[in-house]
């Protein structure tokens, strides 16, 4: 049992007992994941270096997920979601969520169309 200074942290439980189904979705999330970041990768030249800006990880960790050897961590994964359409696809893909999809897309053009209105007014600054 924990003490209240600095003491160890109590037991909280026993095994978490996965089902099948989590236990066998695994490979394919990891899958569906590198298959995201690669197509990003495809995407323009960069693309390691734009990746490690956008998710704030290291050039090798980067190297590792495009090459399927690992995943990104949480953290990694929200920001590259936030600057990737196609890794936040995969992501709603890999979690079943694809009713979610319409929001997503939504979200993708409403980028578009800011990126879309902001080159329009800088050419509209020269004329």
């Amino acid at each position: 049992m924990g003490t209240e200074k600095g003491g160890t942290l109590p037991e909280l439980g026993g095994k978490l007992h996965h089902s099948q189904n989590d236990v066998d979705a695994r490979p394919r999330h990891a899958s569906l994941l590198t298959e995201a970041l690669r197509r990003e990768a495809r995407r323009e030249r960069g693309a390691v270096k734009r990746l490690m800006r956008w998710s704030g990880a290291s050039e090798g960790a980067v190297k590792a997920w495009l090459r399927g050897d690992s995943q990104p961590r949480a953290d990694h994964l929200i920001a590259l979601m936030a600057h990737s359409d196609q890794i936040l696809a995969a992501v709603l893909t890999a979690a079943d969520r694809t009713s979610a999809m319409p929001i997503a897309e939504i979200i993708a053009a409403r980028r578009l169309v800011h990126e879309a209105a902001q080159k329009l007014d800088a050419l509209a600054v020269g004329l």
